[in-house]
């Protein structure tokens, strides 16, 4: 898997890339180094080296590494609601 050639987002790369092992897990797709490094990776829950390149530094284990990209994904859907509600009310007054 050649990530570096689209712009994809971290959730695209960590959906893609877990999707590819299952189906390499179930012998639909050939494991490669990049899958294998991913499955190894899982196993001793410490976050891949092939999210690692598209994500925010950080030191945590797999496991709380998960927990706060939810909470920060959260956390962003919050601000983008907030930003749409007091962008588009500055439509209304200007009307």
């Amino acid at each position: 898997m050649d990530y570096d050639a689209c712009h994809c987002s971290l959730t695209d790369i960590i959906r893609s890339s877990l999707a590819s092992l299952q189906k390499a897990l179930k012998g639909l797709l050939v494991m490669s180094e990049d899958l294998e490094a991913l499955s190894n990776s899982l196993l001793v829950g410490k976050l891949p080296e092939m999210w690692n390149k598209w994500s925010y530094p950080s030191l945590k284990p797999l496991g709380n590494y998960i927990n706060d990209l939810v909470k920060r994904l959260q956390f962003l859907q919050v601000v983008q609601r907030v930003l749409v509600f007091f962008f588009l009310q500055c439509f209304d007054i200007v009307g």
